[in-house]
């Protein structure tokens, strides 16, 4: 991808066109965007919408888009141009005239049911030949006619993208051709499949998605993902071809589609991030109410989007610019102060975010959202958020080089299989608030690491499949029930080669077909844990009965379930049940090491965050990962520790002039101020502190010193930058 502004940084807020409801009136948008640049953003987006720019076939209205670049163009403003929405590939909605003239074929969600009732939203199934063929001439225009104009920055394909399965002949056509390629033979096919009730299909074209039948829906589930991804990765390669300038392109799932409600939404985060240039996220703080929008969660889910990026970076496409009153509000208004806000913002780049972009800047005239998500007032005027925002993209511009040369790196990655979501969600549990075990485990291992200021990413299947468990030193396994015998090996590997494998219960019992492992874990990996089971218990007395009478103290108690592991003679067991049953088992197994929970640890800690389960598990870590790079203590030994204080560790990339240094973000999620004492590890040549103070980004260099103590008000953030003994750092602008 070409990128001829190599310091500069794409912030701003979506604007307009839009794509549904009515934006601000046209003779606004001049003095709009000159506030914009005067308020020192730098980018805003604009929807492509086919429904309003063709409404008859072949007479293309271009007159609002024109003059959106006409006028960005004059103000030196760059504009991320918006294809499609949710269901839609192209603007929110269709044109009528592809159903009224062609007859496209409605989604169709179930079997034989009839084309639906039209409706305002018509959604046109992607699969059919016409909807493609006329989507595509459109397509090509837009990007022919804006790719030539020199304030187009990048393009988003898709936001918030998501499918409705369609059982249309369209979608079954391909759907078999996709069986076909995966069973190659009809008898594979039968084979598998016949798990509830005998099959005996003699064509591929006598093949109908059932309802009945575990491998079946997970065939049904995982080709819809691969569609969508499919569609994507269609738009993003005809961008490629017509793009002259092969601008960047990305996509931006929301928070319900990077956790289990992705299932019903079709988006595999993972396959999807593959289709585009790097991966976006809509980072909204309203849509985290279950957890009460703690720091650690927020955290977690930019840390998964950043995971998934084929880039070492994500971008932020759309986050809560002002007050929500009623959509999307859940049980009350929900709004943040302007301090909220930066730290929030502060906290997308710590985790390595390479552009923002905000919803909305001026609020819509019409619709739900009229009169909410307004960055700026309802008439245009500045708000004081308006003004904070636009301070903070004023200093991230000036310092352009110290948020893009540095990217988040960890040693620790915590294994995120949308294999065992897809059988998690069909069996049951993963859909009932009070259980959700693989989400609440994976959530339970990421807090773990975020309480002991460790760094982690998130690595899904294809990650593993390609080979990129080779950068860490660390893989944390929790909740993953189900295994394949291609990620197995690849894991051996890692082992064989020295890494460490943490894993807990449920492990690897069952094969990605569902089918039980009658000793497991399965697929060899007895072996290299040096232990087995072939049994699990529930836990009748749950942590709140305190089973035990002793669980505070005990690092590995009881949680919900507990499997009776058997070791060999090779393991070494660390700690046991009451029962005698092992709590914790250690294997060396050729250079690695592997570790095995009888229960599910992270889980536990996901709901009662027990220190004793915190220290123990460091004691653990701390033996297979770098040193922390630096170490933070409270000053007044009566605060509550660090809780709630978050450290971001970015390092720089090895071909900029930053080579060698580590950037640390240190934000106070508190409502409160905390007085730090801060130690850099190692040999060190100098320590910055840059804090921001309004546009500015002060400057204080301390040579020859590797402690500090600094005061963090109530949710603000300071930055560190450490330069080791042999490189020299790059200059700033103060």
């Amino acid at each position: 991808m070409k990128n001829k502004e190599k310091n500069f940084f794409p912030f701003g807020s979506m604007y307009a066109p839009v794509a549904r409801a009515t934006e601000v009136p046209i003779s606004e948008w001049e003095k709009d965007i000159a506030q914009m640049k005067q308020l020192g953003l730098t980018m805003f987006r604009s929807w492509a919408a086919w429904d309003r720019i063709e409404r008859t076939e072949g007479v293309r209205d271009f007159t609002m888009l024109d003059h959106i670049f006409d006028v960005a163009e004059r103000h030196g403003m760059r504009i991320m141009l918006n294809f499609g929405g949710f269901s839609s590939l192209v603007g929110c909605y269709q044109p009528e005239w592809l159903i009224k003239k062609y007859k496209c074929e409605l989604v169709r969600t179930h079997l034989g049911a009839p084309t639906p009732e039209q409706s305002a939203r018509r959604l046109i199934c992607y699969d059919d030949p016409v909807f493609i063929e006329k989507a595509e001439g459109f397509l090509s225009e837009v990007i022919k006619r804006y790719s030539t104009k020199p304030a187009l920055y990048c393009w988003l394909i898709s936001s918030e993208p998501c499918a409705n399965a369609c059982m249309c002949n369209h979608s079954l056509r391909k759907f078999r051709t996709w069986l076909q390629n995966k069973y190659q033979t009809i008898e594979n096919l039968n084979g598998v499949w016949s798990d509830e009730y005998p099959l005996a299909y003699s064509s591929w074209e006598e093949i109908e998605p059932i309802k009945m039948g575990y491998p079946c829906q997970l065939d049904w589930q995982e080709f819809s993902e691969d569609n969508l991804a499919g569609i994507i990765g269609w738009v993003n390669a005809l961008i490629k071809k017509l793009d002259p300038e092969n601008r960047m392109t990305t996509v931006n799932p929301n928070p319900y589609q990077l956790d289990s409600r992705s299932f019903y939404e079709k988006n595999n985060f993972w396959k999807t991030a593959r289709s585009v240039d790097v991966l976006g996220i809509s980072h909204y703080i309203l849509q985290y109410p279950e957890q009460g929008r703690k720091p650690y969660v927020t955290s977690c889910y930019l840390d998964r989007v950043r995971s998934a990026s084929q880039k070492d970076h994500f971008w932020v496409v759309e986050t809560q610019a002002g007050p929500v009153l009623w959509d999307l509000s859940g049980d009350s208004p929900y709004h943040f102060s302007d301090d909220e806000a930066l730290l929030h913002y502060w906290q997308m780049l710590g985790h390595g975010a390479k552009a923002i972009t905000s919803w909305l800047y001026r609020t819509r005239i019409k619709g739900k959202q009229a009169g909410e998500f307004g960055l700026v007032a309802w008439d245009g005027s500045l708000t004081s958020r308006a003004k904070a925002v636009g301070d903070l993209s004023s200093l991230v511009q000036k310092n352009a080089k110290l948020f893009l040369d540095y990217e988040y790196k960890a040693e620790i990655a915590i294994l995120s299989s949308y294999s065992t979501l897809r059988q998690a969600v069909l069996e049951g549990y993963e859909n009932m608030e009070n259980k959700k075990y693989n989400q609440r485990s994976w959530m339970g291992a990421y807090r773990l690491l975020w309480d002991l200021k460790t760094a982690a990413d998130f690595i899904g299947d294809e990650d593993i499949l390609e080979g990129k468990l080779a950068r860490y030193k660390v893989l944390i396994a929790p909740f993953v029930p189900n295994m394949s015998e291609a990620i197995a090996d690849k894991i051996k590997v890692f082992i064989e080669k020295g890494g460490c494998l943490i894993a807990d219960f449920p492990f690897a019992y069952k094969d990605n077909n569902g089918t039980l492992q009658q000793t497991a874990p399965g697929c060899g990996l007895d072996e290299l844990f040096g232990c087995a089971y072939s049994d699990a218990l529930p836990e009748l007395e749950t942590a709140e009965k305190n089973p035990s009478g002793n669980r505070k103290e005990s690092p590995v108690a009881p949680f919900l379930f507990t499997q009776q592991l058997k070791e060999r003679p090779s393991a070494e067991v660390l700690s046991r049940f009451a029962s005698g049953s092992p709590s914790l088992i250690r294997n060396k197994y050729h250079r690695g090491s592997a570790f095995m929970f009888g229960t599910m640890l992270f889980a536990d800690y996901e709901k009662t965050e027990r220190k004793e389960i915190r220290e123990h598990f460091w004691s653990l870590l701390q033996q297979h990962i770098s040193p922390r790079a630096i170490e933070i203590e409270p000053c007044d030994k009566n605060q509550e520790g660090t809780k709630n204080i978050q450290i971001c560790e970015l390092r720089a990339d090895n071909k900029s002039e930053e080579k060698g240094c580590t950037l640390f973000y240190i934000l106070n999620h508190n409502s409160h101020q905390v007085s730090l004492n801060i130690k850099a590890a190692g040999e060190i040549k100098s320590l910055e502190i840059f804090k921001p103070a309004g546009r500015e980004l002060t400057r204080d260099l301390l040579r020859g010193q590797d402690k500090i103590t600094l005061t963090l008000e109530a949710q603000k953030i300071v930055m560190l930058r450490i330069q080791n003994a042999t490189e020299s750092p790059g200059k700033h602008k103060d």
